[in-house]
């Protein structure tokens, strides 16, 4: 790989990201090829990949194809920073120039693209809000909140002597401050729960204390942290102790009293996305986390489905739209002649449709009945099956006999299959039997634009090209279980961004590499690519070596 693709190109690339002042760095190639080749390898952490980049004998090819001096290996903190400095748009930046270079040389021809998003568990733990940002960190706390504490502890003290308790649990709830977001909230709960309150929707504990009866030496910390914390008007009462169960609330550079939402956790830019469970595909599951979304180009001729494009969001971001944002930006670098566009029924949308047939291009898109009924009486009713063939005058379904570009309409016929029954003399007076192939009914995309395709649904031409999407899934599952990317503990969109892209800019590195290979081999010695590879070497391989 390092003798074949030059890889200096990175140095104009990322140029911008470097000061002009400043002392001496690593050069950016060789921290790109380290990387490259951390992922490639399998290492999960840097320290396990520095270790042995340090090593004498295992490091040693490593270090002589990236041009690291053995000693003055870089730190796992300069790869850190150097990965956070480049960020997604410059690996993405990195991968456009390979995409452009394999384009050059016949290997990515972009003729079937397959997309596919993939969820990516985050790191931090879920608390219960899918709205949190950064400023849920620091909230300001009410004038009136030390005595909303003080209040809450006594009624906790009434509460043990009136029922002869021991204990008493007194919380301070405070309703969501965000306007914007409690009106979302409530208009989502009254849907489901009329009779729900609005006081209680929305609402979480800022602060949580066990008020426990007598004097408890091992609760005095907490009652010291408490006055810390609110100062000289803080009450605690005597004759009983306090326990700090939770305490979202702390001072500010300021002094002043701020919270920070309880059910926001640590990676704020992470929401719950749904998929397909794996154990019932009827039903479907929560993941907090990512989405990537990404483009396989289909080599049919190579055998070969490489990663061209991707992009990382939230767990709730549609795809559809992602889909369009990110092709978008794939042709202002590649000029693709892209002649189908493979994508399941999360991309079942007009626009859509509409995006792929402006650039020329045909729509492989599963259908979305989206609750439509599909029983045969509906569907005669209404005209046409759940294909978009039409019914005829008689009742059989016609059949797609070609697609008119011109019109933008798919033409469909009897063909006379009444004419293939047993019982010719029961057969019913027809005025289209007189016509070559009988009954005819254009069905137009400007009716039905996400039903008529011009590879007719249903067809074995449709069911072949459909059948190429499990090439973009299987692109999400090797890189979640080759590259690592579904276990990685990061914290932030733009770190998972930045891992995912680089990890597709590996992929797709690897894939290739492997073609050369298996192109090399079967040229050289057949005999050998025969045993490797289990079959004669083609002439298109041959042609490629």
């Amino acid at each position: 790989m390092f003798s074949l693709i030059d890889f200096t190109f990175v140095r104009s690339l990322i140029a911008d990201c470097y000061s002009v002042e400043g002392g001496n760095c690593y050069d950016p190639v060789s921290l790109i090829l380290l990387e490259v080749i951390k992922i490639w390898e399998r290492y999960q952490y840097y320290p396990d990949f520095l270790k042995d980049l340090e090593d004498k004998e295992k490091g040693a090819q490593y270090r002589y194809y990236t041009g690291i001096d053995a000693e003055n290996v870089p730190t796992d903190a300069t790869l850190h920073n150097f990965r956070d400095r480049l960020g997604e748009e410059k690996f993405k930046d990195i991968m456009n120039f390979l995409v452009q270079i394999f384009t050059m040389v016949e290997i990515i021809s972009g003729k079937i693209l397959c997309t596919d998003g993939t969820l990516l568990k985050a790191f931090a733990r879920y608390r219960g809000c899918n709205y949190m940002e950064d400023c849920c960190k620091c909230i300001s706390c009410p004038e009136s909140i030390v005595d909303d504490v003080n209040t809450s502890i006594n009624g906790a003290v009434k509460e043990i002597e009136e029922k002869d308790k021991k204990s008493a649990v007194a919380v301070m709830k405070m309703q969501c401050p965000r306007t914007e977001i409690i009106q979302k909230i409530i208009e989502m709960v009254k849907k489901k729960d009329k009779d729900a309150l609005i006081e209680n929707i929305g609402t979480f504990s800022i602060i949580k204390l066990r008020v426990i009866k007598g004097t408890i030496s091992e609760f005095k910390a907490h009652s010291k942290y408490l006055r810390s914390i609110f100062g000289e008007s803080f009450k605690s009462p005597d004759g009983y102790s306090l326990e700090v169960i939770s305490c979202a609330i702390r001072l500010d550079q300021n002094e002043k009293l701020i919270f920070e939402c309880p059910k926001s956790c640590k990676d704020v830019s992470a929401r719950i996305g749904y998929r397909r469970s794996k154990d019932n595909p009827s039903k479907t599951e929560k993941v907090f986390g990512y989405k990537a979304v990404i483009i396989t180009s289909i080599e049919a001729e190579f055998n070969l489905e490489i990663p061209v494009a991707v992009i990382t969001g939230s767990g709730n971001i549609s795809e559809a739209q992602t889909f369009v944002n990110l092709h978008q930006e794939l042709k202002r670098h590649v000029s693709f002649k892209t002649e189908y566009q493979v994508l399941d029924s999360g991309y079942d949308y007009e626009y859509v449709y509409s995006y792929i047939r402006n650039g020329n291009g045909k729509p492989i898109i599963d259908y979305n009945k989206r609750r439509e009924k599909l029983d045969e009486k509906s569907m005669k009713k209404r005209g046409y099956n759940q294909n978009g063939y039409p019914y005829a005058p008689c009742g059989r379904v016609c059949t797609p006999n070609g697609f008119d570009s011109s019109r933008n309409a798919l033409k469909n016929t009897c063909n006379k299959q009444c004419l293939k029954s047993k019982d010719l003399d029961k057969l019913c007076k027809c005025s289209y039997r007189k016509n070559k192939c009988g009954y005819t009914k254009w069905m137009t995309i400007k009716e039905l634009p996400r039903l008529i395709l011009e590879i007719p649904r249903g067809t074995k031409k449709y069911k072949k090209i459909k059948a190429l999407r499990t090439s973009s899934e299987r692109t999400n599952g090797y890189g979640k279980e080759w590259t690592g990317m579904s276990n990685l503990r990061l914290r932030t969109l733009e770190a998972y961004a930045a891992r995912v892209a680089l990890c597709c800019i590996v992929i797709m590195l690897k894939k290739i590499m492997g073609l050369i290979l298996q192109a090399t081999i079967e040229h050289r010695n057949p005999s050998l690519a025969k045993k490797l590879y289990n079959k004669k070497a083609t002439s298109k391989l041959k042609d490629s070596a």
